[in-house]
């Protein structure tokens, strides 16, 4: 049971950490804040995918599809991709399907080069990442909630850990 209360407690941390971050821009303005957004909220639904299958992480964004509610999430703010205007019609398999091949973001592996893997302690495993595209900022979401938009001048290992997480 100790993995399982592990894993809410950090689920618990990720919610309040990402909630409180004064990032929250609107979807569609096209920044890096925007797309940060989006990342927590796929950072998110991996958080709570985890919980549910014994601590392993999702391999595919299809299989996120189900805990987001909007497909703008899987969408990088910063093009002008549109979302599919049938998204509430669409079955869930047709979401998964839709999420796996239009998503604009990376899962990224763990250190063994796994797809799939577990976190066993807070860590600072990038767990999703945008594409990189020439003149764009990556912007990478640590397995402990935090994010770092490249360029910030710092390195992801000594940013401080979410204020819900400090002693």
């Amino acid at each position: 049971m100790k993995p399982f209360r592990y894993l809410l407690s950090l689920s618990v941390i990720a919610a309040l950490s990402l909630g409180g971050l004064k990032v929250l821009a609107a979807d569609g303005a096209g920044s890096d804040e925007a797309t940060l957004n989006r990342l927590q909220q796929i950072g998110q639904a991996c958080l709570i995918y985890a919980a549910e299958n014994r601590g392993w992480f999702p391999y595919s964004f299809g299989q996120l599809a189900p805990k987001l509610r909007k497909p703008e999430a899987f969408l990088d703010a910063r093009n002008d991709t549109k979302p599919p205007a049938d998204w509430e019609k669409m079955t869930p398999e047709q979401k998964s399907e839709w999420a796996d091949a239009h998503c604009e973001f990376d899962l990224t592996a763990d250190t063994s080069g796994k797809r799939s893997f577990k976190i066993k302690q807070p860590s600072t495993v990038p767990m999703v990442v945008t594409r990189d595209k020439p003149g764009r900022k990556k912007i990478t979401l640590f397995a402990d909630g935090r994010a770092q938009i490249e360029g910030s001048g710092k390195d992801p290992a000594s940013l401080p850990p979410p204020a819900a997480t400090q002693p």
